[in-house]
């Protein structure tokens, strides 16, 4: 049985998120430079993947650390990419 390991991008415009979709991101949070998705925006984003490990890309280190907190609250097996 092969393992699906799902993804959870934060992108900053449609046009990115767009692009991570077309790539294959299994959720897409809106969020960037200017404007930071919440630990709890992140986490909804996670329980809703439909298998048990997840990726996280939070593509701003301003996000990093709400990712983290999310990795924390999430009872499945999720990780982070500090993108």
């Amino acid at each position: 049985m092969v393992a699906v390991i799902a993804t959870v991008v934060v992108a900053q415009g449609p046009g990115l998120a767009r692009v991570f979709e077309s790539l294959g991101a299994s959720a897409v949070v809106p969020g960037g430079q200017t404007m930071n998705p919440s630990t709890e925006e992140l986490f909804k984003a996670a329980e809703n993947l439909q298998t048990d490990q997840g990726i996280i890309l939070p593509n701003n280190s301003n996000i990093v650390m709400a990712a983290q907190q999310a990795q924390k609250r999430y009872a499945k097996n999720i990780r982070i990419v500090p993108t």
